[in-house]
């Protein structure tokens, strides 16, 4: 049985993907799920270089709480 699909000129050996921003890289979950079998991994975004004015949000969790900085 066929199970591959082109999705916009990209082969993929199967239809089955990850629900975006899910599945982090999906090596968070290499022991739970082959990563061997799915079609492709969906994520939220990636970039090679940073984002203009995007400001790394930094959170400290204490006893005392959670501070943003």
């Amino acid at each position: 049985m066929k199970t591959s699909v082109n999705l916009a000129g990209v082969e993929l050996k199967n239809p089955v993907m990850t629900a975006s921003g899910t599945f982090g890289s999906g090596a968070e979950y290499s022991e739970f799920v082959d990563l061997k079998e799915l079609g492709a991994v969906v994520t939220k975004g990636v970039a090679n270089v940073p984002w203009p004015d995007c400001r790394i949000l930094v959170l400290m969790c204490s006893v005392r709480g959670i501070f943003r900085f």
